[in-house]
């Protein structure tokens, strides 16, 4: 199909981009962020442990990261509404097959493979991507609302979930939700997303005066396998970020149970959730322009101090309004992270390698699953989840030392 070249009062790729992050909040959303809101009825259901249902996002996550180096090729070689609609997709057959299930373990199989391919074909990788390649001059700020589409997930499809968990039951949920992605979601994405600017016939944003970008050669050159995994840059990326992970995974999962703890009700903690993403959309609109602008480094180590001082104030006992104020604070430090690995990608990486590399950061990201399980066994075993927030204290602050030898890109004068 031949595109004619749009006119509109703003640059196309604005409308591209925040499509994409529509798709990946509903998609993402309704996977991760409602999560919680399964624990309690899947325990009535399946008669299981809260550990034992923690393994499903577990699985998803593992699947995940399995599946985030393919599906990185396929953003270097494929149409992203391709990619991104064959994500829908698979998370609508996935919330099919769970309204089948039986037992916790059948569960478990459908995160590993339909839920995993949902999160990572629909996820941030593919807005990423398309950040990269739609914008220059704003190209940091572009990655940041890429990120977006996790929190608008968050704000949204929990409360949306919680309401139709309370009227109608968890299995005609889940085909609602499925529903809505093949007769709603899946054709939209197919008419309004293009990979390029050349794509749907409109020039590409121009370049500042000025900006963090990998320098013009190097985005002439092959970036092979090989040469990406010699550049410290991807290690170090991989190393700074994978602990806060497995601390998101694990708090992120348990909040509903935490709530619980705490004396707050399912639609309360599902307030909670909302908070925490809502916080989250604005931090990563924040970090992603400030990482025009910024070392990197730098924006690192304050969202790190959010995350860590939010943590240690969740250790106490504290009323609803306290906590929603702590559950901001982590929403903003939590907000730092994608917009600065896609930042740091992108400066550090030709754009026609974007998608390779990012998904074998995602991939290495995989160890983050091991955080939801963790955090529900430990909960288990002491009957509180501070020896949980005390561990992940500590596996982020040692992590917080790796960025140091983060290689920054110089400014590259057009």
């Amino acid at each position: 199909m031949t595109w004619k070249k749009f006119t509109t009062p703003w640059y196309w790729g604005w409308n591209v981009l925040v499509f994409s992050v529509l798709v990946q909040g509903f998609t993402f959303g309704l996977i991760f962020s409602s999560f919680a809101l399964w624990v309690a009825p899947w325990m009535e259901a399946f008669d299981g442990s809260r550990a034992e249902i923690m393994l499903a996002i577990m699985f998803a996550q593992i699947g995940g990261a399995i599946a985030s180096p393919f599906v990185g090729q396929a953003l270097d070689r494929f149409p992203t509404r391709v990619v991104m609609s064959g994500g829908v997709a698979a998370f609508a057959c996935g919330a099919v097959l769970l309204t089948f299930a039986t037992a916790l373990w059948q569960i478990s199989i459908i995160y590993l493979i339909f839920m995993a391919l949902g999160m990572t074909m629909a996820g941030p990788m593919g807005s990423q991507a398309l950040a990269a390649r739609w914008f220059q001059a704003n190209r940091g700020l572009a990655i940041g609302i890429a990120t977006t589409g996790t929190a608008v997930g968050g704000v949204t499809m929990p409360l949306l979930s919680a309401w139709l968990l309370e009227s109608h039951g968890w299995e005609t949920t889940h085909l609602i939700a499925a529903a809505l992605a093949i007769i709603v979601v899946v054709p939209l994405a197919l008419l309004i997303i293009k990979s390029t600017p050349d794509e749907a016939g409109v020039d590409i944003e121009p370049a500042n005066v000025t900006s963090t970008a990998v320098p013009d050669q190097a985005e002439t050159e092959e970036w092979t396998l090989a040469r990406i995994f010699r550049e410290r840059n991807l290690w170090i990326t991989i190393i700074a970020f994978t602990s806060p992970m497995i601390v998101i995974s694990g708090f992120m999962a348990n909040m509903a149970s935490y709530g619980a703890d705490a004396g707050i009700s399912a639609r309360r903690a599902a307030t909670l959730i909302s908070a925490l993403s809502l916080a989250m959309f604005f931090s990563k609109l924040v970090f992603g322009s400030l990482a025009d602008r910024f070392d990197h480094r730098m924006l690192y180590g304050v969202g790190m101090a959010m995350i860590v001082s939010s943590l240690g104030l969740l250790t106490g006992i504290h009323g609803y309004a306290v906590l929603v104020a702590i559950i901001i604070l982590m929403g903003a430090g939590i907000g730092s992270m994608l917009p600065l690995v896609g930042a740091i990608v992108s400066t550090s990486f030709a754009t026609s390698a974007f998608g390779r590399v990012l998904g074998l950061v995602y991939m290495a990201f995989s160890f983050a699953a091991v955080g939801a399980p963790l955090a529900g066994a430990i909960r288990d075993q002491t009957g509180s989840y501070n020896g949980f927030l005390y561990f992940s204290i500590v596996i982020i602050a040692i992590s917080t030392v790796s960025i140091f030898w983060l290689r920054v890109q110089p400014k590259q004068v057009d």
